[in-house]
C-alpha cells in the first residue's frame, strides 16, 4: 500500500510538472482589459506590475500589445510604432540576459523566444521585411528547442504556428530569398498549432486567438473559419469594436449582404452608445459596407442614407472608397433620375480610375446608358 502511494504521488508531480508554468494572474488580467478595449485600466495595470517586476520581460511584451491594439481601435496609422517597439525591445534585451545565463531554462527559452516573435511582427508592420524574417527565425530555433523539452508549453506554439503558417505562405517574390535563409513551413502544421495555443491555457492565448481570425479571414479569404474564431472574440470581449468591424467586412466578401447590414448595424448601434469606443474610420466604413451591400442586391435607393454618412465621413485615406463612393452617388442619381447629376459623379470615378478600376468599369457601363 505504501508502495502504491508513492508510485501515485511521483505520477501526480509528474503530471502536473507539465504544465508547470503559471500564467501570471496580473498578466491575464492586463490582457483581457486589452482585448477588450479597455487600454487604460491595462496600461495601468502593467505600468504598476513592471515597476514591480522591471526585469520580467512579459510586463513590456503586454504593454507593446496594448499600445499596439490602443493605435488599431483608434485608427493611428502607426503614430505609436516606435513606443510600442521600445517595449518589445526592452522585453528582448532582458528575455536575452537571462536566458544567455540559463540556456538549458526552458521558461527563459520560451521568453526569448516570444520577444523575437513580438519584434519581428513590429518590425514587419513598419516594412522592415528582411529584418522581421531574420529575427523570426531566431525565434523558431529557439521555440522548437522548447516544445521538443516540453510538449506541453502552450506558450511557445503560438510562435511556431505563425513562422510555419506564413513561411507556407510567402507572396511568390519572398520565396526564393526565404530559402537562402533556411526559411520553410507547413501551413497545416502551422495552423494546429496556432489553434493549440487558443484552446489550451497560456498567457498568449488571446493573441492566438485573433491570429487564427486573420491567417483564415486575411490570409487564406476563409471567411466562414474566420468567422468562427471572431464570435469567440466578440462573446469574450463585447467592448473591443474591430472585432465588430471585421466581421461585418467578412460577411460582405462572403457575399452574405443581408447578414453584412446586421453586422455593421451592430457596430453602428455600439458606437452610438460608446462613442469614444470607435474611431471614425470604423464607423466610416460600417456605413460604407452597408450602403455597398444594397447596391450589390441593385436595391440603390436604400443605400440612399449609408451612402450620406460615408461621404461625410470620408477623409480620403481609402481611396477605392472614395472612388466607390462617386459610383454610388452617381447610381443614385440615375435612379432619381437626375441625368447630369449622375454623369458628374461618373466622371469623378473615370478621374480615380486608376484606384478602383472595378468601379470605373460599371461609371463606364452606366454612361453608355445614360447617353444612349
Amino acid at each position: 500500500m505504501k508502495k502504491f502511494f508513492y508510485v501515485f504521488v511521483s505520477l501526480f508531480f509528474l503530471m502536473h510538472a507539465q504544465n508547470s508554468w503559471a500564467i501570471d494572474p496580473v498578466l491575464k488580467k492586463a490582457s483581457d482589459f486589452t482585448y477588450n478595449a479597455h487600454f487604460s485600466e491595462a496600461e495601468a495595470l502593467l505600468n504598476d506590475y513592471i515597476a514591480a517586476n522591471p526585469l520580467d520581460p512579459w510586463g513590456y511584451i503586454l504593454r507593446g500589445t496594448n499600445t499596439d491594439w490602443k493605435q488599431k481601435i483608434q485608427n493611428l496609422h502607426g503614430k505609436l510604432d516606435n513606443q510600442v517597439l521600445d517595449d518589445y525591445k526592452i522585453a528582448n534585451d532582458h528575455a536575452f540576459q537571462q536566458w544567455d545565463r540559463d540556456q538549458d531554462n526552458i521558461d527563459k527559452k520560451i521568453t526569448l523566444g516570444n520577444s523575437y516573435l513580438y519584434v519581428s511582427k513590429k518590425w514587419l508592420d513598419m516594412g522592415r521585411k528582411t529584418r522581421a524574417g531574420l529575427i523570426l527565425k531566431k525565434c523558431q530555433r529557439h521555440m522548437d528547442e522548447a516544445i521538443k523539452q516540453d510538449p506541453n508549453r502552450f506558450d511557445a506554439y503560438l510562435a511556431v504556428g505563425l513562422f510555419n503558417f506564413y513561411a507556407a505562405n510567402l507572396p511568390s517574390g519572398l520565396q526564393f530569398f526565404a530559402s537562402l535563409l533556411g526559411i520553410s513551413g507547413n501551413e497545416t502544421k502551422g495552423l494546429n498549432m496556432m489553434n493549440k495555443a487558443a484552446t489550451e491555457p497560456n498567457v498568449l492565448q488571446n493573441d492566438a486567438l485573433f491570429m487564427l481570425s486573420y491567417a483564415y479571414g486575411h490570409t487564406k479569404q476563409n471567411y466562414p473559419l474566420s468567422q468562427n474564431y471572431l464570435r469567440q472574440l466578440i462573446m469574450r470581449y463585447p467592448d473591443n469594436s474591430y472585432f465588430m468591424m471585421v466581421r461585418g467586412e467578412n460577411s460582405f466578401k462572403m457575399g452574405a449582404y443581408e447578414q453584412t447590414r446586421k453586422d455593421m448595424g451592430t457596430l453602428l448601434n455600439f458606437c452610438n452608445a460608446k462613442p469614444d469606443s470607435c474611431a471614425p474610420a470604423q464607423i466610416f466604413l460600417a456605413n460604407f459596407d452597408s450602403a455597398a451591400s444594397y447596391i450589390q442586391q441593385n436595391n440603390i435607393l436604400a443605400a440612399v442614407p449609408f451612402v450620406e454618412k460615408a461621404v461625410a465621413l470620408n477623409d480620403n485615406s481609402s481611396s477605392d472608397k472614395a472612388v466607390a463612393l462617386h459610383l454610388y452617388q452617381g447610381l443614385i442619381f440615375r435612379a432619381k433620375g437626375k441625368k447630369q447629376e449622375a454623369l458628374a459623379e461618373f466622371e469623378k470615378v473615370e478621374d480615380g480610375r486608376e484606384k478602383n478600376p472595378s468601379a470605373w468599369d460599371r461609371a463606364q457601363k452606366e454612361q453608355q446608358l445614360l447617353e444612349q
